[in-house]
C-alpha cells in the first residue's frame, strides 16, 4: 500500500515538476532528479566505504537516510558502487585514495 502511495506521489511530482519547469520556476528539470539522486548516492557510498574505510552497513544506512527506495550493487574488488532510482542509475569508482571517487 505504501509503495502505491509513493508511486502516486512521485507521478504527481513529475507532472507538477514538468509544469513548473515549463514556467521557469525550476533550474533543474524534474526528470533529471533521479539521475542526480543516483549520482549523489553512488559517490557518497563510494567515498564513505572505499576511501574513508568506514563499515559497509554504516555507509549504506547513511545513504538510505535521504531516500530509502533504490537498488544498489557494490563491487568490493573493483571498488565501485552503483545505485539506481526509477530505472536511472549511476556508478562511482575510486580513482585513488588522494582523489577519492568519481562518477563513471
Amino acid at each position: 500500500m505504501k509503495i502505491k502511495i509513493s508511486l502516486l506521489f512521485l507521478l504527481g511530482a513529475v507532472v507538477l515538476g514538468g509544469y513548473w519547469n515549463h514556467k521557469n520556476f525550476s533550474k533543474v528539470a524534474i526528470w533529471e532528479v533521479p539521475k542526480l539522486l543516483s549520482s549523489m548516492r553512488a559517490k557518497e557510498f563510494c567515498s564513505c566505504h572505499f576511501v574513508l574505510g568506514k563499515d559497509w552497513n554504516e555507509c549504506l544506512e547513511r545513504v538510505k537516510m535521504g531516500y530509502p527506495l533504490f537498488a544498489y550493487e557494490i563491487d568490493p574488488v573493483g571498488k565501485s558502487a552503483s545505485f539506481s532510482i526509477l530505472f536511472v542509475g549511476a556508478t562511482a569508482k575510486v580513482k585513488s585514495q588522494r582523489l577519492g571517487c568519481s562518477l563513471q
